[in-house]
């Protein structure tokens, strides 16, 4: 029986200003947006710097070249990358519309690697960054000829025409079929400038719906219960929304924050430096 999550998030893509959208149609332009395939649940955000070095630091490991980070557009423009469930921490990274490839932790081999998707594997063979072998059909896990290259190194697999068709990695001197792709899979890349503040005007009119509701449903929330408030705040994105949307409905809220001992020392200074910024009252766990 096949897992489903019980939410999944949609995301569509503004053809026109070249932005995520969390609405059907664009607040700017009103052009309808097309569906990007994003593995479930769907829980998509900007990339940080820091995500940055990882891509350019997995492409290296994978290819001993990072050009695809340029070739793909990832060093510019607005770059979301989306967890992915895996045996370790794994993101798909989506540029112009497109999945572009996963990066992920190879614990095995203790660093970070790329895991080609179908549109990278169409510039990467189109560069000459990985060798590519041309079958008739393909079948899962189907051996389709015999290498000395290293193991786990990728090839990408193509028919006759070109088209590409799946990924293929070296087990023990042989090629076997890992990846099979959709022939629904888009890869028509959109390179036109964007950034986070064109999203935010693509996307105003479900912003300003949803910080709306968050605000009533704060406010409806303390008339019916007054008890004192309190926000659970962890450093991270979400709390940092309900900590706004508590504030916005004019509560003054104390804030909580979990020690688990296993945090980050950019994660205690966030809580306090947020704290201290709105001038709330900080009780650690």
């Amino acid at each position: 029986m096949r897992f489903r999550w019980p939410i999944q998030v949609r995301l569509r893509w503004c053809p026109n200003c070249n932005v995520p959208l969390i609405q059907d149609y664009c607040s700017r332009c009103g052009s309808r947006g097309f569906e990007v395939k994003v593995s479930p649940p769907g829980d998509v955000r900007p990339v940080f710097s820091g995500d940055l070095e990882i891509i350019k630091e997995s492409l290296e490991n994978e290819f001993r070249d990072y050009s695809l980070i340029n070739l793909l557009g990832i060093d510019r423009g607005l770059v979301l990358v989306n967890k992915v469930p895996h045996y370790d921490d794994m993101k798909e990274v989506i540029v112009g519309g497109v999945v572009v490839g996963r990066y992920f932790f190879d614990p095995l081999k203790l660093r970070w690697r790329w895991r080609l998707s179908k549109y990278s594997a169409e510039v990467a063979v189109g560069i000459g960054l990985v060798k590519s072998v041309v079958v008739d059909r393909i079948k899962p896990l189907e051996v389709v000829r015999d290498s000395n290259d290293l193991e786990d190194t990728q090839y990408v697999i193509v028919d006759r025409d070109g088209n590409v068709l799946g990924i293929g990695v070296v087990r023990s001197g042989k090629v076997r079929v890992q990846t099979i792709f959709s022939k629904n899979i888009k890869t028509e890349f959109i390179s036109k400038p964007n950034s986070l503040q064109d999203f935010i005007r693509s996307n105003d009119l479900m912003l300003r719906i949803l910080i709306s509701r968050g605000i009533k449903h704060a406010y409806v929330m303390n008339s019916k219960v007054r008890l004192p408030v309190t926000i659970s705040y962890s450093g991270g994105k979400d709390s940092l929304v309900a900590l706004d949307l508590t504030l916005r409905a004019g509560l003054e809220p104390k804030v909580v924050f979990n020690d688990t001992g296993l945090e980050l020392p950019e994660t205690l200074d966030n809580v306090v430096m947020v704290s201290n910024h709105y001038g709330l009252e900080l009780h650690e766990a």
